[in-house]
């Protein structure tokens, strides 16, 4: 996973419910693979820049780009945020 995937994705993750049953698999698959410091602030500035995340918040175009990262990890993406 790349740092740019790791924000996206936990952007998505944090718009997600507390309890919505794609929250948990999403946040294991994260857990344990966070860029360095300085690799999360490159890749959130390079996130907001590309138009994937405003501020700390998801956009569309984030969505998508999680939406197809999850397909590849297998979680269910379908009816997602």
């Amino acid at each position: 996973m790349t740092p740019l995937q790791w924000v996206v994705l936990s952007a998505y993750a944090r718009a997600l419910s507390d309890t919505h049953p794609h929250r948990a698999p999403l946040e294991r698959a994260l857990s344990g693979r966070a860029p360095s410091p300085a690799g999360q602030r490159v890749a959130l500035e390079l996130a907001r820049q590309s138009g994937m995340v405003e501020g700390d918040r998801i956009t569309a175009q984030g969505r998508e780009a999680a939406r197809a990262a999850l397909r590849r990890l297998g979680i269910p993406a379908k009816g997602n945020a």
